[in-house]
Protein backbone atom coordinates (compact mmCIF):
# COMPACT_ATOMS: atom_id res chain seq x y z
CA UNK A 1 0.00 0.00 0.00
CA UNK A 2 1.26 3.77 -1.16
CA UNK A 3 2.86 5.72 1.91
CA UNK A 4 0.28 8.30 0.95
CA UNK A 5 -2.47 6.02 1.17
CA UNK A 6 -1.44 4.38 4.39
CA UNK A 7 -0.79 8.06 6.09
CA UNK A 8 -5.05 9.47 4.75
CA UNK A 9 -6.00 6.14 6.15
CA UNK A 10 -4.23 6.73 9.49
CA UNK A 11 -5.86 10.88 10.31
CA UNK A 12 -9.04 9.15 9.09
CA UNK A 13 -8.47 6.17 12.06
CA UNK A 14 -7.86 9.65 14.47
CA UNK A 15 -10.29 12.06 13.27
CA UNK A 16 -13.58 8.57 13.26
CA UNK A 17 -12.01 8.19 16.97
CA UNK A 18 -11.95 11.67 18.01
CA UNK A 19 -15.36 11.75 16.58
CA UNK A 20 -16.76 8.66 18.52
CA UNK A 21 -15.02 9.54 21.94
CA UNK A 22 -17.01 13.05 21.63
CA UNK A 23 -20.56 11.71 20.97
CA UNK A 24 -19.69 8.66 23.77
CA UNK A 25 -18.82 11.41 26.62
CA UNK A 26 -21.92 13.48 25.14
CA UNK A 27 -24.22 10.84 25.76
CA UNK A 28 -23.55 9.76 29.15
CA UNK A 29 -26.70 9.63 31.29
CA UNK A 30 -28.96 9.51 28.33
CA UNK A 31 -31.60 7.24 27.59
CA UNK A 32 -30.86 4.33 25.64
CA UNK A 33 -32.04 4.30 22.07
CA UNK A 34 -32.03 7.49 21.50
CA UNK A 35 -29.70 8.78 18.75
CA UNK A 36 -26.78 11.15 19.31
CA UNK A 37 -25.60 12.97 16.27
CA UNK A 38 -22.32 15.00 16.09
CA UNK A 39 -21.87 18.31 14.34
CA UNK A 40 -17.76 17.32 13.53
CA UNK A 41 -16.72 18.41 10.40
CA UNK A 42 -15.26 14.89 8.82
CA UNK A 43 -12.77 14.40 5.99
CA UNK A 44 -13.63 12.34 3.03
CA UNK A 45 -11.72 9.37 4.06
CA UNK A 46 -13.47 9.37 7.79
CA UNK A 47 -16.42 9.81 5.96
CA UNK A 48 -15.80 6.71 4.36
CA UNK A 49 -14.34 4.38 7.25
CA UNK A 50 -17.83 5.35 9.23
CA UNK A 51 -19.81 4.33 5.80
CA UNK A 52 -18.05 0.93 5.82
CA UNK A 53 -18.60 0.73 9.69
CA UNK A 54 -22.63 1.24 9.23
CA UNK A 55 -22.62 -1.33 5.88
CA UNK A 56 -20.94 -4.03 8.23
CA UNK A 57 -23.32 -3.29 11.15
CA UNK A 58 -26.06 -3.66 7.99
CA UNK A 59 -25.08 -6.47 6.97
CA UNK A 60 -25.05 -7.84 10.64
CA UNK A 61 -28.48 -7.06 11.04
CA UNK A 62 -29.77 -8.62 7.80
CA UNK A 63 -28.39 -11.92 9.08
CA UNK A 64 -29.63 -11.47 12.55
CA UNK A 65 -32.76 -11.10 10.58
CA UNK A 66 -32.17 -13.70 8.22
CA UNK A 67 -31.55 -15.75 11.42
CA UNK A 68 -34.79 -14.76 13.23
CA UNK A 69 -37.42 -15.24 10.04
CA UNK A 70 -40.16 -17.90 10.98
CA UNK A 71 -39.20 -18.05 14.43
CA UNK A 72 -39.02 -14.74 16.58
CA UNK A 73 -41.09 -12.45 14.97
CA UNK A 74 -40.11 -9.59 17.31
CA UNK A 75 -36.31 -10.09 16.76
CA UNK A 76 -37.09 -10.01 13.11
CA UNK A 77 -38.58 -6.22 13.34
CA UNK A 78 -35.97 -5.06 15.75
CA UNK A 79 -32.67 -6.52 13.72
CA UNK A 80 -34.91 -5.08 10.13
CA UNK A 81 -35.39 -1.98 11.85
CA UNK A 82 -31.91 -1.78 12.63
CA UNK A 83 -31.07 -2.73 9.54
CA UNK A 84 -33.04 0.33 8.20
CA UNK A 85 -31.43 2.59 10.87
CA UNK A 86 -27.91 1.74 9.43
CA UNK A 87 -29.15 2.28 5.66
CA UNK A 88 -30.26 5.46 6.31
CA UNK A 89 -26.55 6.62 8.25
CA UNK A 90 -25.49 5.10 5.03
CA UNK A 91 -27.43 7.13 2.87
CA UNK A 92 -26.56 10.73 4.83
CA UNK A 93 -23.00 9.84 4.85
CA UNK A 94 -23.01 9.17 1.11
CA UNK A 95 -25.03 12.80 0.11
CA UNK A 96 -22.76 14.81 2.66
CA UNK A 97 -19.71 13.30 1.37
CA UNK A 98 -20.07 11.61 -1.72
CA UNK A 99 -18.27 8.63 -0.48
CA UNK A 100 -20.79 5.68 -1.94
CA UNK A 101 -18.83 2.05 -1.65
CA UNK A 102 -17.43 0.73 1.46
CA UNK A 103 -13.43 -0.64 1.62
CA UNK A 104 -14.30 -3.82 0.02
CA UNK A 105 -11.32 -5.38 2.14
CA UNK A 106 -13.22 -4.36 5.18
CA UNK A 107 -16.67 -6.38 4.65
CA UNK A 108 -17.60 -9.73 3.68
CA UNK A 109 -20.17 -10.56 1.01
CA UNK A 110 -23.63 -11.35 2.68
CA UNK A 111 -24.63 -14.99 2.81
CA UNK A 112 -28.39 -14.57 1.85
CA UNK A 113 -29.44 -14.38 -2.02
CA UNK A 114 -31.54 -12.16 -3.79
CA UNK A 115 -34.67 -14.63 -2.83
CA UNK A 116 -33.77 -14.12 0.65
CA UNK A 117 -33.89 -10.86 0.78
CA UNK A 118 -37.16 -10.25 -0.97
CA UNK A 119 -38.53 -13.14 1.60
CA UNK A 120 -37.46 -10.80 4.45
CA UNK A 121 -39.28 -7.94 2.86
CA UNK A 122 -36.10 -5.85 1.91
CA UNK A 123 -35.38 -6.76 -1.71
CA UNK A 124 -31.72 -5.53 -2.32
CA UNK A 125 -32.44 -2.67 -4.48
CA UNK A 126 -34.84 -0.60 -2.13
CA UNK A 127 -31.00 -0.71 0.54
CA UNK A 128 -28.14 1.96 -0.27
CA UNK A 129 -25.88 0.25 -2.44
CA UNK A 130 -27.95 -3.24 -1.93
CA UNK A 131 -26.02 -4.62 -5.00
CA UNK A 132 -22.96 -4.62 -2.97
CA UNK A 133 -24.26 -6.73 0.19
CA UNK A 134 -24.39 -9.65 -2.59
CA UNK A 135 -21.43 -8.84 -5.07
CA UNK A 136 -17.92 -8.82 -3.22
Amino acid sequence: MPVEKRLERGRAAEQVQAMVMAVIADASGVAPGERRESGLPLSRASAKYLLTAADRLRRMALKEAWGAHGRDPVQLEAALGAAREWDDIMRALSSQFGVVHPFAEMVESLPLGEHEMQTLGVPYQSLHNGEDLLAL
